[in-house]
């Protein structure tokens, strides 16, 4: 397991202030727990985009996107949440949970 602090994802308009995970594509590498037979170090890849910030700067979340990520329209405006289309071959669905607190 590993953990993100929010300053790192946290969003602002100036530049200067976000956090350096903020509006990136982070890749992180599964790999089996324990001793792994050889030629199998890699079982699976992860890429995460990753943006935390007040709804009033959700025209901001796709903005840092690479060429080649496409979005729908807004499914509501008030929602914040904007569907993407990936163009990937196999696309997984995973479940996260997030713990806020110390």
């Amino acid at each position: 397991p590993f953990s993100i602090p929010a300053k790192d994802v946290l969003y602002s308009p100036v530049k200067e202030q976000r956090g350096k995970h903020c509006g990136k594509i982070k890749t992180h590498f599964l790999k089996l727990p324990g001793k792994r037979p050889p030629g199998w170090n890699v079982h699976g890849k992860v890429d995460s985009y990753l943006w935390l910030g007040s709804s009033n700067y959700a025209h901001a979340i796709l903005d840092n996107l690479p060429v080649g990520y496409e979005t729908e329209a807004p499914l509501a405006e008030s929602t914040g949440s904007h569907p993407t289309l990936y163009p990937a071959s196999l696309i997984y669905k995973s479940e996260a949970h997030f713990v806020f607190g110390y």
